[in-house]
């Protein structure tokens, strides 16, 4: 995989009779929407709600970690946050996710 690869759920989903969005999502969708040179240079795969999630699912099997989850390309430094899952280097705090795509592709650093 060259280039980093971002799954966040898709932003009007149904669950349980409601309609509903995912906060975390939203937040790196924001970040995203802020700084579409990141959003560019990364892929960025939208994914149903209903488990297992069809393309996660295909990368790191039935039993994967939620929305949104950044599976880090080959060539990605590591961070202390990283998680090894099946093999592939992944994040999946949306803090830490928009600090490290700002970080990788040169957008600002978030003030926290």
């Amino acid at each position: 995989m060259t280039k980093d690869r971002l799954f966040p759920l898709q932003p009007d989903f149904e669950d349980a009779g409601r309609r509903w969005f995912c906060p975390p999502c939203a937040t790196v969708a924001g970040f995203l929407d802020w700084f579409p040179r990141v959003r560019d240079a990364i892929d960025l795969v939208y994914v149903d709600f209903p488990r297992p999630r069809g393309p996660v699912a295909e990368l790191l099997g039935d039993d994967h970690p939620g929305c949104p989850l950044l599976v880090m390309s080959e060539d990605a430094r590591d961070v202390p946050e990283v998680k090894v899952l099946d093999g592939r280097r992944c994040l999946d705090d949306p803090q830490t996710i928009t600090r490290y795509l700002a970080e990788r592709h040169g957008a600002p650093a978030p003030h926290c």
